[in-house]
């Protein structure tokens, strides 16, 4: 056997077993399960057999050329929220742009480093090695894996790599698939808020039209009135998908069945 592999199982990090986990997503993958229970899986391997104290998934938008952080291990709400990335922006965003994986096998020593989801002090973490590989499906590269670790050495970051891209591999068709629904899903909601989807030519309309456009672009909280059946979801939703947010998820609440405490 492979001295490096005996020394990974030595220190408790043989990758053979992790074969039993891949085998049991390869099975929910083939069971029809949706994305978010494949990556529940993915993030099993990668916090109990790889030692991972923070990793996150991310997918790649290409409508708005944007990597935002889909699932993660070790990271609040908050901070999976500020892991936004451009096409070409650090570390991560390098990786989806050239589709080739990055490893770091020390955090403290990379300047490219962003720290953007997490917001770490001087000095903390400074024994941490990073690794981020790309999810390719083809010539397409439709999003990013990544991981920090405890630094060990360089062969057990090697193992690490080649396991991050064969579980890439396995999840990449899902992945595609999940976001060919929400790019069709997002132009159908898209089209049905279309300013010009709200019958009316009278000028009281026309004011309505100006003023959507004009709330559109402003930094601010609107209030619609009116009657049941006027239309102020189509107003709601052409302000929204006019405005800087539209890439964001448009939500509706029908307030009127919420318990009156809630409101």
């Amino acid at each position: 056997m492979d001295k490096s592999i005996l020394d990974s199982c030595k220190y408790n990090q043989c990758r053979a077993n992790v074969l039993p986990l891949l085998h049991n997503m390869h099975k929910i993958i083939s069971s029809g399960n949706d994305l978010n229970q494949i990556l529940k899986v993915v993030m099993q391997i990668m916090e109990t057999h790889m030692r991972v104290i923070r990793g996150m998934i991310l997918l790649f938008d290409r409508e708005i050329g944007q990597i935002r952080v889909f699932q993660a291990i070790g990271l609040t709400e908050q901070e999976q929220a500020q892991g936004v990335y451009a096409l070409g922006e650090g570390i991560t965003g390098r990786v989806v742009e050239t589709g080739q994986h990055v490893v770091v096998p020390r955090i403290s020593e990379e300047k490219e480093f962003l720290n953007r989801a997490y917001k770490r002090a001087i000095g903390e973490d400074s024994e941490l090695s990073f690794i981020c590989v790309p999810m390719n499906r083809g010539e397409k590269v439709l999003g990013a894996i990544s991981a920090e670790r405890v630094y060990d050495n360089p062969v057990f970051l090697q193992q690490d790599i080649e396991l991050l891209e064969i579980i890439s591999g396995m999840i990449a068709q899902e992945v595609e698939l999940f976001l060919m629904e929400n790019r069709s899903k997002s132009y159908q909601e898209r089209e049905r808020y279309r300013p010009d989807n709200i019958i009316g030519t009278s000028r009281p309309m026309m004011q309505a039209y100006s003023m959507v456009k004009k709330l559109a672009q402003a930094e601010t909280t609107v209030m619609l009135l009116g009657e049941s059946g006027v239309g102020k979801e189509l107003f709601a939703g052409a302000i929204h998908y006019a405005s800087a947010r539209a890439d964001q998820p448009f939500v509706c609440f029908n307030c009127g069945a919420l318990p009156e405490s809630l409101v």
